[in-house]
């Protein structure tokens, strides 16, 4: 049998008051400055693509420089995955510490009766919340558009924000590019990035840079925003 957050039992008259139950936050520019650091990492393998792809490099150096560029994209949508899921821990926390408005989506959020009772019997312990919120938001990958706009709309965020990140003001073609780099990921791990005569589709620079400007974009539209909730709310 499972709960919602809403359905948290009302304490009773003749039980004492006890003081508010907060759970800590991490700090929003400690994720910010993480992301950054690791963005900073995945761009700084450009410089050996180019060393591998200058002239007069052997078919060996091109391949290790095509590969570096495979390396790239599934390195920065894993990077993606984890801030998004860092942002919705950060969001969810903030919500509970009534800190920001609860939305529809976290008030659903499926709690199990065996949570419940640990609650109950230990008010004043918050790692059952801890739990509760690791388990929603480690359920899935967020690298698909579709997981991304749920995230950011659960967390009241505004998901028209970022129609403009691109420059297109359309989030139907933001969605096509998140999704088309994560479909590019997915098939370069499972090692299914390949053409009609099952070699490895080629891959070029000008395109993982396009993968690493759309997810910095994203990512700095999605902590302004947060902040941005942080100081209205």
């Amino acid at each position: 049998m499972k709960k919602t957050f809403s359905d948290c039992p009302s304490r009773s008259v003749h039980s004492r008051d006890k003081q508010k139950i907060s759970i800590p936050s991490s700090e929003l520019s400690d994720i910010k400055n993480n992301f950054d650091i690791c963005l900073s990492e995945i761009k700084e393998r450009f410089s050996l693509v180019d060393l591998l792809s200058s002239t007069g490099s052997d078919a060996a150096e091109i391949k290790a420089s095509k590969d570096i560029l495979r390396y790239q994209t599934v390195s920065i949508d894993s990077l993606l995955d984890y801030y998004i899921h860092q942002i919705a821990v950060y969001g969810l926390k903030k919500m509970f510490n009534e800190e920001w408005a609860k939305t529809n989506p976290y008030k659903k959020i499926n709690i199990e009766l065996s949570t419940v009772e640990i609650a109950i019997q230990n008010p004043e312990n918050t790692d059952w919340i801890e739990s509760v919120i690791a388990q929603w938001s480690g359920k899935d990958t967020f690298m698909s558009a579709e997981k991304i706009v749920f995230v950011i709309k659960a967390l009241g965020l505004d998901v028209k924000e970022i129609a403009n990140i691109d420059g297109s003001d359309d989030i139907a073609e933001v969605k096509i590019k998140i999704d088309a780099l994560y479909n590019r990921r997915t098939s370069i791990v499972h090692y299914a990035d390949l053409d009609n005569n099952r070699l490895k589709k080629d891959i070029k620079k000008e395109e993982v840079e396009q993968y690493i400007a759309l997810v910095e974009s994203l990512c700095n539209k999605v902590f302004d925003l947060v902040q941005k909730k942080d100081s209205s709310d």
